[in-house]
């Protein structure tokens, strides 16, 4: 497999990062090794998308179309495909290559709100990425709806606390994308 470890990251797969839409290799963080597997998050936002037009429903979403489809095609070779595990999501009924962590799998796996913030990379701040000028950090999108309202999901705010949501359509929020990869 061509992972190439850097200090804690791994890069693994690359996607257009700078503002001229130069590609690069993805940078990805470690959050867990089981059975074979690593769980890998993104260092950086990639890109700006919304997460639907109108529905919190992960299953048929627009992020979770693109996800799977036109980024796991494009930032993934054949052969990085090959080690990419998909993942049955229970709490959305899905199983995916490519996902957004859930509410509940942020606060597992980062220890407190700082290690939960994430920069965008050029690229994404060009797509309308949000970033806070005082602290250069920005909002990034969790797959776990918002109960009771249909058209609300979870985010991770600028000082990482999770539990923040905004409209599904809302456009300045990141993608920072998760994989299982076989070690």
């Amino acid at each position: 497999m061509e992972i190439q470890e850097t200090t804690k990251n791994v890069e693994f797969g690359s996607y257009p990062q700078t503002v001229n839409g130069d590609i690069q290799p993805i940078e990805w963080q470690f959050l867990a090794i089981e059975n074979n597997k690593m769980l890998l998050l993104s260092k950086y936002g990639l890109d700006c998308k919304i997460f639907d037009v109108s529905s919190n429903d992960w299953k048929n979403s627009e992020i979770r179309q693109w996800l799977n489809g036109e980024f796991y095609n494009k930032s993934f070779s054949e052969k990085e495909r090959k080690n990419i595990n998909p993942l049955n999501l229970s709490d959305v009924g899905t199983t995916d290559n490519v996902f957004l962590l859930s509410k509940e799998e942020v606060e597992r796996y980062f220890a407190n709100n700082k290690s939960r913030r994430c920069k965008a990379t050029a690229y994404a701040v060009k797509n309308g990425a949000w970033v806070d000028e005082d602290c250069s950090y920005s909002w990034w999108w969790i797959r776990s709806p918002y109960p009771n309202l249909s058209s609300q999901v979870y985010f991770v705010n600028t000082v990482g606390v999770v539990g923040d949501y905004y409209h599904v359509n809302y456009y300045c929020v990141f993608v920072r994308p998760a994989l299982w990869v076989n070690l």
